[in-house]
């Protein structure tokens, strides 16, 4: 358990960093949709590039704090009806939705590694006036939702995202953060 415990903290950093970073990729949306709105306006001369740029900076602010969110659950869920439900049937429907998360973040990792394997061989290059090879944007893809996986492997194996909370706490008290 105390390996589980030791991954369970590596992935809580790491998904806290990935957070952060799709934070900052956020931030950078903000500012070159302003400062397009801004050129265009002002200067009748938009910037370069700045749709295609929004567009990768969606990709991280999408895919990297996957994992994180999903472990502060934030993740939207509607349980109008589940609530409502004695507490085991409530537990049984947790783990299922993790069994359906998981098999669908599968699927979309089998295809986003096939895909940037296969941009990666080939040597495609983004459209656009940006050019740059774009298994990059895939690998984001690839990294959130492996992070994801995990996330999703340990929630299994604490129970629920309630236990969450109890482990990161002790694990904030022993580490003094």
């Amino acid at each position: 358990m105390k390996l589980v415990y030791g991954i369970d903290k590596v992935v809580r950093r790491v998904g806290i960093v990935l957070a952060v970073l799709g934070m900052v990729a956020l931030v950078g949306i903000l500012l070159l949709t302003s400062a397009e709105i801004l050129m265009r306006t002002a200067f009748n001369s938009p910037v370069r590039g700045s749709l295609e740029m929004i567009a990768y900076l969606m990709v991280v602010c999408t895919f990297l704090p996957l994992a994180y969110v999903r472990r502060m659950g934030d993740l939207i869920s509607v349980r109008v009806v589940i609530d409502r439900l004695p507490a085991r049937y409530g537990k049984v429907h947790d783990r299922i939705v993790v069994f359906i998360d998981m098999a669908i973040a599968l699927m979309l990792l089998a295809a986003s590694v096939a895909a940037m394997l296969e941009y990666h061989e080939r040597g495609v290059m983004t459209a656009g006036s940006l050019k740059f090879p774009i298994w990059y944007v895939t690998l984001v893809v690839v990294v959130g939702l492996v992070l994801f996986v995990i996330e999703l492997v340990l929630e299994l194996i604490r129970g629920s995202r309630a236990e969450v909370e109890t482990v990161e706490a002790g694990l904030d008290v022993v580490e003094g953060i």
